[in-house]
């Protein structure tokens, strides 16, 4: 379950591709009941061809966006880790299996199941459909190491280059 373990850590690895630039397109995302407090997270790519990860909840939104530009149409591995913590840079993202940023968590991170997770659209407005592909998707239910991120990174990286 998603999220139960968002509350104490978790690592998120999308490989994917961005079709087009210009808006802004949800990859991955669960949210609560629109306008009650509930919280809710998203992936999504920038119209400035980055990517975000966000959470959203009662305390407001903390997120982390990468620093990295992302070309049209080339597959890159993208992996979002939380520690479950509030320690200074436990949020990351790592790119191609090399951290490309990391920030602090500030608040309580929640979670909301009034919704099911879903890839490629907003998940209650059925909008801002994903332009790219998505070729795998992977879970954990603790934040992987820097060492374990770029393991995956090599094992997987033939299938998709």
């Amino acid at each position: 379950d998603i999220s139960s373990s968002m509350y104490s850590g978790y690592t998120m690895n999308i490989i994917m591709s961005k079709g087009a630039s210009g808006s802004e397109y949800f990859v991955f995302n669960q949210w609560g009941q629109a306008g009650t407090g509930n919280a809710s997270w998203a992936v999504f790519t920038t119209t400035d061809n980055k990517i975000r990860m966000f959470h959203y909840g009662p305390q407001g939104t903390k997120y982390v966006e990468s620093s990295s530009t992302f070309a049209i149409n080339t597959i890159y591995n993208i992996v979002f880790t939380w520690d479950g913590t509030l320690n200074s840079n436990g949020f990351k993202i790592y790119i191609d299996g090399v951290l490309d940023i990391s920030s602090t968590m500030t608040g309580s991170l929640q979670v909301s199941t009034n919704y099911d997770p879903v890839f490629g659209h907003e998940a209650f407005s059925n909008t801002l459909d994903f332009n790219g592909k998505i070729y795998l998707t992977s879970l954990y239910n603790r934040a992987l190491t820097a060492d374990e991120i770029r393991q995956n990174y090599l094992a997987t990286k033939e299938r998709y280059a």
